[in-house]
């Protein structure tokens, strides 16, 4: 098992979706955005991912959610994941530090697309 997740843009208007980032096993990543999928439901997200329901999951993301995580990532702050043995919890650091560029170059990219009319910023995760 492991943790595969993707991020892209859903144009509105023609309804066409485009897949333009991937991370395999980014635990540090994932755990903001299945901490921000549970606030969004007004619930407390469980603790570990055998109960977790953020599986499978399209989450849009606004632009308050990307200038959050790009403080998160530029200053090292993404949270840890507490239980999540499937996809290397022991190497979040480690993969935190590999994806830093990317991480940054999707908050990047994901502000411009945000800014474009019909522009929808989505994550996915399947686990």
């Amino acid at each position: 098992m492991g943790l595969d997740m993707s991020a892209g843009w859903l144009d509105t208007k023609s309804d066409s979706t485009e897949s333009v980032f991937e991370w395999r096993k980014h635990a540090q990543l994932h755990e903001f955005m299945r901490q921000l999928w549970y606030k969004r439901k007004d619930e407390e997200a469980p603790y570990g991912v055998m109960g977790c329901e953020f599986n499978c999951e399209v989450m849009y993301l606004d632009k308050e959610d990307i200038l959050q995580l790009r403080e998160l990532v530029t200053n090292g702050n993404l949270p840890e994941a507490k239980d999540g043995f499937f996809w290397g919890t022991e190497y979040q650091q480690e993969s935190s530090r590999e994806y830093l560029e990317q991480d940054l170059n999707f908050c990047n990219v994901a502000l411009e697309k945000l800014d474009e009319e019909n522009t929808k910023v989505w994550y996915n995760c399947w686990w």
